[in-house]
């Protein structure tokens, strides 16, 4: 609102005056201008308020405001530009920056209130109230310098370290193979011969044995098949029967009450007795359906190429129940196959393939199959006992692989450590610029702020007043500076700026003990990395040699197996050199010129600004930027403290004359009663 009312005046002089008049004429100034015959330079920079000549102001302001916010964005607002990530387009990063700068060079530019907060915030950041932000660049730097030398260090000290190690582990290799000898070569190469020659072996006896497996079997694929085609040839058995009119239920074949292969005690003895029973009528059953498949074939084909009515006359002939003769292969199969027949049904002999021993054969060689399954199980356990020792050899890269993980989350914990410092930074600035806001509108509005430096131009009042006859101060007395407060501006710090300068030193003596302990960290860590660098030089050689020769003569299997196993030539001489020159990585020096200009540099500045001049720093901002700022207030504020002076003054002098006349009279009255007497 103050903008735009001041915006609408300097248009109107614009139409009115042009642009000179808009820029360089005040008409409420001109006649006082002239009355006290001043310049307009003198009038404008030095006697004006910052009401007055707003065009002229905002002309030259806003590039020096621009000036402020393009340094207080390089300070500190870059932090809070949230557009500054990989992950947005940079476009909007430069248009956030510019933004910021742009809206706070108008602000800086158009409102008075704003110009005076910037140019204290500005110059207040030197004094205590900015020592948290300076603290929080110091420690920034401390981060970028010594701490992230010593991670460097660090690292590095933890390749050496691991470099040795794998060292180490080649020495000691190399040494057991020169104590074991042949012996390990022998292992190595032999071990695998034995085990590829057991292998062939165990697979021979496999494939001998594997034929068997189904036979040695209680239920498979091919006792179902058998009982299917043997079911087929007794359906077409029966069916002649029924054909020929006889009654197929009636059985012709003696047979044992039991057949032989129900005598036997066990499941698997009575599964391969009846299997070997299946494949003999197979061998029948399988003959009459092929007969009765080929014969429905020819019969299909003797209808189709003999025309009707000799069709029936010739083809009907071709009978496959009566050609193929499936209850005489049926009788057939019974004879011959089922060998539990009886032989003399009145002594019950019968023939017996198939003795009581026939279980225990079985079993047997049921087992076969599964000691061969052993062997190889032992085979696979021998390979497996190797991996332990392969694991091992991966132990010292897991080892450099966990030291880089944890030197990778300190750097991670100290990215985020400084997201933490921009935080600070940003809440710091916020600090700032609200305590010269408050600062600023306390100036303006509370006379009494602040209100006790006796400045030059209290002195001039003095001395006109003096000069025109009237009452004036002079030299002010010990209980009148007591009273009031007064000091000059150019004198020593008072009780409330020594409690002030006092804890900002013990801030920064905090401040200088951590950036001195880190410093003091990285020189002494890099001199024990150098010392270790320069002095660990090792070599190391190593001699020695072994020869083993083994032949094995003869002819024969048991030969050949032996000679596959057994014969070896070996000769191994070692000689080598192993230094550790490629492990020694010279380590990363201290950079003390970092450390100087922005470590020591910034520490001096914080001393001698915040702590031991820093009641200069708050006084300059009160008198020189807060009354360059508002020259008619800072001018109010001196004649207020002038007339409380010369109002306590007054009263002084006359309570000092009164009590005078009081003392005149007690004397005089007591001298009256003395002539009395």
């Amino acid at each position: 609102m103050y903008c735009l009312t001041k915006l609408r005046q300097q248009w109107g002089k614009f139409k009115s005056g042009g642009l000179l008049a808009m820029f360089f004429v005040e008409e409420k100034r001109e006649k006082r201008r002239i009355q006290k015959n001043r310049t307009k330079f003198a009038d404008i920079f030095l006697h004006s308020s910052a009401d007055d000549y707003y065009a002229l102001r905002l002309l030259y302001n806003l590039p020096v405001g621009f000036a402020i916010a393009l340094l207080i964005y390089h300070l500190a607002w870059y932090r809070i530009n949230f557009a500054d990530s990989i992950l947005i387009n940079p476009f909007w990063k430069e248009f956030v920056k510019w933004l910021m700068i742009v809206s706070a060079a108008l602000s800086y530019s158009l409102n008075p209130l704003v110009r005076a907060s910037l140019g204290c915030a500005l110059f207040a950041g030197l004094g205590s109230t900015g020592q948290g932000l300076l603290s929080v660049f110091v420690v920034e730097n401390l981060n970028k310098g010594p701490i992230a030398n010593v991670i460097q260090n660090f690292n590095i000290s933890t390749m050496i370290t691991v470099c040795h190690l794998q060292l180490q582990a080649r020495i000691t290799k190399s040494r057991i193979e020169l104590q074991a000898g042949p012996i390990e070569a022998l292992f190595e190469k032999n071990f695998g011969k034995v085990t590829s020659i057991g292998s062939k072996v165990v697979n021979m006896l496999k494939s001998l044995l594997q034929p068997f497996d189904d036979d040695v079997e209680e239920d498979s694929e091919e006792d179902s098949h058998l009982a299917a085609i043997i079911d087929t040839a007794q359906k077409l058995a029966d069916r002649q029967l029924s054909t020929e009119g006889e009654d197929p239920s009636v059985g012709t074949v003696d047979r044992a009450a039991k057949p032989a292969w129900k005598r036997l005690k066990s499941q698997l003895g009575r599964s391969i007795a009846r299997r070997f029973e299946r494949r003999c009528k197979y061998i029948y059953a399988s003959s009459v359906e092929s007969c009765h498949k080929r014969l429905q074939q020819s019969q299909s084909l003797c209808y189709d190429a003999i025309p009707w009515p000799l069709d029936s006359f010739a083809c009907s002939r071709i009978s496959a129940l009566s050609l193929c003769q499936a209850k005489k292969v049926g009788e057939m199969s019974v004879k011959f196959c089922e060998l539990g027949k009886s032989t003399d049904s009145g002594k019950e002999e019968h023939e017996m393939l198939f003795t009581p021993e026939l279980d225990g054969q079985m079993y047997g060689l049921q087992n076969v199959s599964k000691q061969i399954e052993r062997q190889l199980q032992l085979n696979l356990h021998f390979q497996a006992v190797e991996q332990p020792e392969i694991e091992q050899g991966y132990s010292t890269s897991q080892l450099h692989s966990e030291l880089e993980h944890d030197v990778k989350i300190l750097q991670v914990f100290l990215g985020t450590f400084n997201l933490v410092l921009d935080f600070v930074v940003v809440l710091f600035t916020y600090y700032i610029f609200k305590n010269c806001v408050k600062m600023t509108l306390s100036y303006l509005n509370d006379i009494e702020f602040r209100n006790s430096f006796t400045t030059p131009y209290f002195w001039r009042i003095d001395a006109k007043r003096n000069e025109m006859g009237k009452v004036s101060l002079g030299k002010l007395q010990k209980p009148e500076k007591k009273h009031n407060k007064v000091i000059s501006p150019y004198g020593l710090p008072r009780k409330e700026e020594t409690k002030k300068m006092i804890s900002s030193f013990v801030r920064l003596s905090l401040l200088v003990f951590v950036v001195v302990i880190v410093m003091v960290v990285d020189h002494f860590y890099f001199r024990l990395l150098q010392i270790v660098v320069t002095h660990g030089k090792i070599l190391r050689s190593q001699k020695g040699g072994n020869s083993l020769n083994i032949v094995v003569n003869g002819s024969g299997a048991v030969a050949e197996l032996l000679r596959n196993v057994l014969q070896f030539n070996y000769s191994k001489d070692l000689d080598t050199d192993l230094d550790n020159l490629h492990c020694l990585t010279q380590p990363n020096a201290p950079n003390w010129t970092f450390n100087a200009w922005y470590l020591m540099g910034p520490l001096i500045a914080m001393f001698l600004l915040q702590v031991f001049l820093g009641f200069v720093v708050q006084r300059f901002v009160l008198f020189f930027v807060l009354g360059l700022m508002f020259p008619r207030r800072a001018k109010a504020r001196i004649i207020h403290l002038y007339n409380k002076m010369l109002f306590g003054r007054v009263n002084l002098d006359k309570l000092s004359a009164a009590k005078k006349n009081v003392n005149e009279r007690q004397m005089s009255s007591n001298a009256n009663d003395d002539d009395d007497d």
